[in-house]
């Protein structure tokens, strides 16, 4: 099977299980889709956003990817290219699930701030990101206060899953910062 035409086929979830059932047979061929996500030469939007969605349930199947991967993952976010969105939703829910490495927790927090930050980022995007900065703040206990600041400011005026997921994380919080 040749991932980037299976890809290109189609967008939706068969195609998605598909191609994901076929890296996970030798996962070795993960780093191929890697590859193929990461290319710096793509302008493809499509193509960007079909691997991003394997991608996804390649981590959802076998969490150990997501690990082994984060930091290609988390520079992808740091691409100057202008990527399609589902790339970063993707990506930041994947490592949502993840410790995140030490060496990475510093930029992945700005960049998940400034993602936080701006209402004109999809709602996906900041939620996942919301949801970064509270497990880096596991790590890195002084973001607790400036995070829970940040909630309180931007939940007023935002979507359900935005008060949803802010609202608990607020919770949780307001428990653990002295």
């Amino acid at each position: 099977m040749d991932i980037r035409i299976e890809i290109e086929k189609e967008h939706s979830k068969k195609m998605a299980l598909k191609v994901s059932g076929y890296i996970l047979e030798s996962p070795k061929r993960f780093a191929d889709l890697l590859d193929l996500f990461l290319s710096e030469d793509s302008e493809d939007y499509e193509l960007v956003q079909r691997s991003a969605y394997v991608i996804s349930h390649c981590c959802d199947r076998h969490p150990a990817f997501v690990k082994k991967y984060a930091v290609p993952l988390i520079d992808s976010l740091a691409m100057k290219q202008k990527r399609h969105v589902a790339a970063k939703r993707n990506v930041l829910r994947v490592l949502g699930d993840c410790a995140i490495p030490k060496k990475k927790q510093g930029f992945l927090a700005q960049f998940c701030f400034d993602k936080l930050y701006d209402r004109k980022e999809t709602v996906g995007v900041r939620i996942f990101a919301m949801k970064i900065l509270y497990n880096i703040s596991n790590d890195e206990p002084d973001l607790k206060p400036e995070l829970k600041l940040t909630i309180e400011e931007f939940i007023t005026g935002e979507s359900a899953g935005f008060k949803s997921c802010g609202l608990k994380i607020l919770k949780k919080l307001k428990r653990e910062i002295p």
